[in-house]
């Protein structure tokens, strides 16, 4: 896969699952006789289901939205994936397992599995990550990945051609390895990310902050690095990468990102952002950096300093008092006040999939577009990715955009746009969502960071659905359909 992010290319995986046996139960991480490529559930022939860090569901079987209990290979009745949290790349998924653990499925061209692309070019069950410490989270990019680990240090693996593992050299392939602890900068404390977030090249994570004058309150700051050909580390363009953490302020020389969350798009940057004026003012809103070609900064085109945006309703300086911020590809989302009072769903940049709830790019000022068909005050989880949104609201998940990949989850197949809302039938318990590439996955575990079955829908050329799908010979019942399912399946722990 060697396209922008979120994009998956027409290169069939054709890899045969190598079914391991006599590996115990996956623990929370790898001893030095772990194998890095494990499928996450393989155990003993006779024994039972891992332990309680394995990552297995009590349960086994089909999910009651699975098109086909059976699998191609014969496969039967295999154990379900159980995770806390799920992170969708461009054409891989990452997830966080009960103890601590990291299991990742779909392409590894370039390792972002955490196994050598020499001995595993794909996977369609989860694989198990070696890491030196439980993980608190993981952010899956464009053909790499990356973790946050209880021990304070960030992990990260795959693709580097940019820096975007956070250290050298740079390549096309890394190991996991550690991310280069920055200089201290006194504008801004470097600490344990609290959210990290991977765009096509680049990552940003939010660190716990300080006492900032200039807003008179603690605030947290993001920290960036990878590739900066469009400024999304917010640094002069002569800084065309980082394999070290930047902080996140103009050119470096100025007052840094005064922010609560930091989130990454292909080649952008944006924050829930405390926003000083010259007045002494403080107000709470969005700011943008990088890439500007789609209006995903939220302004237009031709303003000066471009690669610098600050989404603002109609009329208005900023986009007030944002509660939930995404970035796709090359559109962002927020839940923000509404004109006259209550909270509105606000979408911003390339709109010509439909994925900011309209078919065309915000007008000439690129305005945020407010969308509707859905109580914004309802939306519990927010994400975008690809040429997609997908929101969890009263319960209910909910799509727009392309859906010629089955990403709205629906059943819907077609190249339409889809600026309306779709309805996925899933169980109204969602505490992780994450879209993709072409893909989508949500943990159903009913409350944060507790852990539930795993469920993907979209495009699955590569096995990021982790459904068990052999990748020889795709979905045997559809071959029109290859490699897509339009309506959810379950992540599958293992093939048995």
């Amino acid at each position: 896969m060697r396209l922008a992010l979120w994009t998956t290319s027409g290169t069939d995986y054709a890899v045969s699952m190598r079914i391991l046996v006599g590996v115990g139960g996956f623990l929370w991480f790898c001893m030095a006789a772990c194998v890095g490529d494990d499928p996450v559930g393989s155990v003993p022939a006779g024994s039972s289901s891992g332990g309680p860090d394995s990552g297995l569901g009590g349960s086994s079987g089909a999910g009651p939205n699975d098109p086909d209990a059976s699998q191609p290979d014969g496969a039967v009745d295999p154990q379900l994936l159980r995770a806390v949290s799920v992170s969708a790349g461009a054409s891989h998924t990452c997830a966080v397992l009960e103890g601590g653990g990291v299991a990742c499925w779909g392409s590894n061209a370039n390792g972002e599995l955490g196994s050598p692309a020499t001995s595993l070019g794909a996977s369609s069950v989860p694989v198990r990550v070696s890491l030196s410490a439980r993980a608190t989270q993981v952010t899956a990019g464009d053909r790499f990945t990356c973790a946050v680990l209880e021990s304070g240090k960030v992990d990260c693996w795959g693709n580097n051609e940019f820096g975007q593992l956070g250290r050298v050299p740079l390549g096309p392939a890394g190991g996991v390895g550690e991310v280069v602890e920055p200089p201290a900068d006194t504008r801004g404390p470097w600490k344990t990310p609290i959210v990290l977030s991977a765009g096509s090249s680049h990552v940003c994570a939010t660190v716990p902050g300080a006492y900032a004058i200039p807003i008179g309150a603690v605030v947290n700051y993001g920290w960036c690095w990878g590739k900066n050909s469009a400024r999304q580390l917010l640094r002069d363009t002569n800084f065309a990468l980082s394999a070290e953490p930047l902080l996140a302020a103009l050119d470096g020389t100025e007052a840094p990102v005064y922010a609560d969350t930091v989130v990454s798009g292909a080649d952008f940057s944006c924050a829930k952002a405390h926003l000083p004026f010259p007045s002494g003012a403080v107000a709470r809103g969005i700011q943008c950096w990088g890439a500007n070609g789609k209006h995903q900064l939220g302004k237009a085109l031709d303003a000066p300093n471009t690669f610098l945006g600050q989404p603002a309703r109609s009329g208005d300086p900023y986009l007030p008092n944002p509660t939930l911020l995404t970035a796709g590809a090359v559109h962002a989302c927020a839940v923000a006040d509404a004109v006259g009072g209550g909270t509105a769903l606000y979408c911003w940049g390339d709109g010509s999939n439909g994925a900011i709830g309209t078919v065309t790019s915000t007008d000439a000022s690129g305005a945020p577009h407010e969308v509707t068909g859905v109580e914004a005050a309802a939306i519990t989880h927010l994400a975008a990715g690809g040429n997609d949104t997908c929101i969890v609201a009263a319960g209910i998940v909910r799509c727009m955009g392309a859906g010629q990949s089955g990403q709205l989850g629906d059943g819907t197949l077609d190249a339409n746009p889809h600026p309306t809302w779709s309805t996925v039938d899933v169980p109204p318990t969602v505490s992780s969502l994450s879209v993709g590439g072409e893909h989508v996955c949500a943990v159903f575990g009913g409350a944060a960071r507790q852990p539930g079955d795993v469920r993907c829908w979209g495009a699955n050329r590569a096995g990021q659905l982790g459904d068990g799908l052999d990748l020889n010979a795709g979905y045997a019942d559809s071959p029109e359909q290859k490699f897509i399912r339009a309506t959810p399946v379950s992540v599958r722990a293992a093939r048995p």
